[in-house]
């Protein structure tokens, strides 16, 4: 068309299908956020999930979408079976880093689930989710649903501590489709919306951190 779309679009993308090109013929198309859902920052998890993408695509992606003014927000599980707290861990990383070296956040926001069995999915064939008639009924794999939950509370509250890592979807912006924040991340003041997504966020996360552990426990500020 000529000029693009008139009106802000959303779309969904894998961080496998953003390179310069395609980054540029987004912009061009009216494109201003983006839903990447990654799901893990392992890659023997992601071979395991045959997401057809790998670790190392995802900071070119990110540098391509930050050059051509595309903001995104990534998608995340943990405790897919054959997870343990190593690969948790790397996914873990990959959200705090996920706008490091850049002039300006990127990724704006994320959402993190525990795993979900689901009847139809390929992955309910495994052994370890036999006999399981729950959704978070998978006690017989490497991480019980209790564990797993834990690793996302602690992850939730991990990234909060970083002024420049996204803002936890859920918390935020639980009214909304995760991917319809387009009003938000389309607008000039783009960047002041974010820290102040962070800094409510990292007041969320205080509190659940002395829910959970009790007294002044993270009690600090985000750097803005």
């Amino acid at each position: 068309g000529k000029g693009g779309s008139p009106h802000p679009i959303w779309a969904f993308a894998r961080v496998s299908d953003i390179n310069e090109e395609r980054a540029s013929l987004m912009r061009a198309a009216g494109v201003r956020h983006l839903f990447l859902g990654q799901e893990s920052g392992d890659q023997k998890i992601l071979e395991a999930m045959k997401k057809g993408t790998r670790v190392e695509h995802v900071a070119p992606a990110v540098s391509a979408l930050a050059r051509h003014g595309i903001s995104a927000t990534f998608g995340f599980i943990h405790g897919f079976p054959g997870e343990d707290r190593n690969t948790i861990a790397a996914t873990r990383r990959m959200i705090e880093g996920l706008n490091d070296g850049l002039d300006h956040p990127t990724v704006f926001t994320y959402l993190l689930y525990p795993f979900i069995f689901l009847d139809f999915a390929a992955v309910s064939q495994q052994a370890s989710l036999t006999g399981t008639d729950h959704y978070l009924g998978y006690n017989s794999s490497s991480l019980p649903p209790a564990e797993v939950v834990e690793e996302v509370l602690q992850t939730i509250i991990s990234v909060s501590r970083k002024a420049s890592a996204p803002a936890f979807s859920f918390l935020l912006l639980k009214s909304v489709l995760p991917t319809s924040g387009i009003g938000m991340f389309s607008v000039a003041s783009r960047y002041e919306i974010f820290r102040w997504l962070k800094a409510v966020e990292r007041g969320i996360a205080i509190f659940l951190e002395r829910a959970l552990e009790g007294g002044d426990a993270g009690v600090d500020a985000v750097v803005l």
